[in-house]
């Protein structure tokens, strides 16, 4: 999705009337991050451990921290089997949610994985 912010910009004037006007050459397409579904996920690595992350492609993302090139966490710790998603509607959500969860005890995100946290 393509999202098509104007930039007004007041004309000069020599009168008392300034007059808003839009030019096309000044308008900005916004494509990127703020328009698009993020994802707080979790993933389980090979050797148990939990790791936490965003994305706003899942399957790129799990690839990636198969290949090894993801993070360098989960790089020496693979295969990773992802075990929790939440969506959000933009970027900043999915950051503090990403960070109130990576400061959770390990007994507490097994909680939120398995539906049992209240």
């Amino acid at each position: 999705m393509v999202t098509v912010l104007k930039t007004v910009v007041a004309q000069a004037t020599v009168g008392s009337n300034p007059t808003p006007s839009v030019y096309p050459e000044r308008v900005k397409r916004v494509e990127g991050p703020m328009l698009q579904s993020w994802f707080f996920y979790t993933v389980r690595c090979v050797d148990g451990s939990l790791y936490c992350g965003i994305t706003n492609n899942l399957d790129k993302r799990m690839k990636k921290h198969n290949a090894g090139t993801g993070a360098k966490y989960t790089r020496n710790r693979r295969p990773v089997v992802l075990v929790y998603t939440e969506k959000y509607d933009g970027i900043s959500r999915a950051r503090k949610r990403e960070e109130q969860v990576k400061h959770w005890s390990r007994i507490k995100k097994e909680q939120l994985i398995s539906g049992s946290l209240s």
